[in-house]
C-alpha cells in the first residue's frame, strides 16, 4: 500500500511539474507575474510582460490594459485586439507609453493574446466558468447519484477554476484535494 502511495504521489508531481502549459511572456524578459482570480480587471504592461499574465473575468467584464512600460506595445487576440491589421509606430491601436485599450469579453472560453512587437510576449484572458462547472452543476442537479467516496484528488492544468465552483466541488466531497496549475 506504502509503495502505491508514494508511486501515486510521484506521478501527480511529475504531471505538476512536467505536464503543466504555462503561458509566459517574455521576449527576452523575465515574467515574475502572478494570475489574478478576477480581483483586478486591468492588465498592466511593464518590462515587456502582461501583469497579471493570466486573468480571469466574468462574462460581458471588461478588460484594460495600461502600458507603463517605456516601450510601445500592441494588444493581438484572435479576431480582437488594440490595432486591425499590422499597426506601425504611431498608428492607431498602437499603446505608447501611458496608453490604454479597454475591451469587453462577451462570451465564455479562452481569450489568448500577444504583443506581436515583442515575440514571447503573451497573456490569457479567462472568461467565465467553463472548466469543471458543467461537471459541479450534474453534481448539485443529482445528489447522491454518483458515488465520490474513492475520489481523493482532482487535477486540472493549465485552467484556473473560481473560488466559487471550488466551494461548491467541496461541497459533495469536503475531504478532496483540488489542484489547479497554469
Amino acid at each position: 500500500m506504502g509503495r502505491l502511495l508514494g508511486y501515486t504521489f510521484c506521478a501527480v508531481l511529475s504531471l505538476m511539474l512536467l505536464a503543466a502549459p504555462i503561458v509566459v511572456a517574455g521576449g527576452g524578459c523575465i515574467n515574475r507575474n502572478a494570475a489574478n482570480d478576477g480581483a483586478i480587471a486591468t492588465v498592466q504592461i511593464k518590462d515587456c510582460s502582461f501583469a497579471p499574465t493570466i486573468t480571469r473575468v466574468p462574462v460581458d467584464a471588461a478588460v484594460t490594459w495600461k502600458n507603463v512600460d517605456y516601450l510601445p506595445h500592441v494588444i493581438s487576440g484572435v479576431g480582437w485586439g488594440s490595432a486591425e491589421g499590422y499597426a506601425s509606430y504611431g498608428q492607431a491601436g498602437m499603446l505608447n507609453p501611458g496608453g490604454t485599450f479597454t475591451f469587453t469579453f462577451a462570451k465564455t472560453g479562452l481569450y489568448p493574446y500577444t504583443c506581436y512587437l515583442h515575440p514571447g510576449m503573451s497573456g490569457l484572458v479567462i472568461v467565465g466558468d467553463t472548466f469543471c462547472r458543467p461537471m459541479v452543476d450534474a453534481l448539485d442537479a443529482n445528489p447522491g447519484r454518483w458515488d465520490l467516496s474513492s475520489l481523493v484528488i482532482v487535477f486540472s492544468s493549465g485552467v484556473m477554476w473560481s473560488e466559487p465552483v471550488k466551494e461548491r466541488l467541496l461541497k459533495h466531497h469536503p475531504h478532496l484535494l483540488l489542484v489547479d496549475i497554469l
